[in-house]
């Protein structure tokens, strides 16, 4: 599956070398904690790429949450969702209604009992995976979790590994998901 939406990457310390002064500005407000920063970052480039999509100026981008939390744009027709892992984000938009999520696949100390304790994966399925399938069972059930607005936890209880396709199709879900780069990402779109 190609999928509808627009995918696009970035590093935190990238996005930092391209600010202008309003950019610059909220950086500088949100300096005294790396989440802050790190939260900070993350909208601009949100704002920055919308903007793009919209042809409208990023700083006419007004962001607004759903009572789960999930942002949207008021009045507008366009989807996206945004992820970070490590250094990195990305952010997806589309025109349906859509979730996405990346996971650097490096640095994950314990990955085995995070698997028990989340999947439920069992000893003979924590022999046959490895952590990159690990990373990539996370992505699609976070992308899953934010397209339909379920819990992240109901999601890492389905194997998406083995049942996949089955549970896409059960979802009205289109997902495309890809491991490269030591980067796990999938992208979930309903089906329209």
């Amino acid at each position: 599956m190609i999928p509808k939406a627009e995918i696009y990457f970035s590093s935190y310390s990238a996005i930092a070398l391209n600010l202008d002064l309003l950019d610059q500005q909220e950086y500088e407000r949100n300096a005294s904690s790396h989440k802050g920063l790190k939260f900070a970052l993350g909208r601009i480039f949100l704002k920055q790429k919308l903007g793009e999509h919209l042809q409208i100026d990023p700083s006419r981008v007004q962001i607004s949450y759903t009572e789960t939390e999930k942002p949207f744009l008021r009045d507008s027709k366009v989807e996206f969702s945004l992820s970070h892992s490590g250094e990195y984000l990305g952010v997806a938009i589309g025109t349906q209604q859509l979730g996405f999520d990346l996971q650097v696949m490096q640095g994950i100390e314990n990955w085995q009992q995070k698997a028990q304790r989340f999947f439920n994966w069992s000893a003979q399925e924590l022999n046959k995976y490895t952590v990159q399938d690990f990373c990539l069972h996370w992505a699609i059930a976070e992308s899953m979790s934010k397209c339909l607005e379920k819990s992240l936890f109901t999601m890492l209880k389905y194997n998406w590994l083995e049942e996949g396709d089955e549970l896409f199709r059960k979802f009205g879900v289109q997902n495309w998901h890809s491991q490269a780069n030591q980067l796990a990402m999938s992208l979930s779109e309903l089906r329209k």
